[in-house]
């Protein structure tokens, strides 16, 4: 999942969400409650998952990916709302 899944999920200003299984993307649309929710989940990650834990396959990196991916969707959350766009 975090490997796959996950690196796939982030782009440029915001993310998709609408992808098919090779990563290809079938909607360009950027729902914000979804942008929200995938705010959450990446900082949730980042938070949660100790990469210094022995029992753990979390790396740094990974950690890192994690952190800019979630400070990439709140970015364009906020630039989204600066400019008073709905969606």
């Amino acid at each position: 999942l975090t490997r796959c899944f996950l690196l796939l999920w982030g782009v440029v200003g915001g993310y998709f969400t609408c992808l098919d299984r090779d990563g290809t993307v079938l909607d360009e649309s950027k729902y914000h409650w979804l942008q929200g929710r995938s705010v959450w989940s990446f900082s949730r990650l980042y938070n949660e998952l100790n990469a210094s834990d022995p029992r753990s396959a979390v790396t740094e990196e990974m950690r890192d990916e994690w952190f800019a991916a979630a400070t990439l969707g709140a970015d364009f959350l906020h630039k989204v709302r600066a400019a008073g766009l709905t969606g």
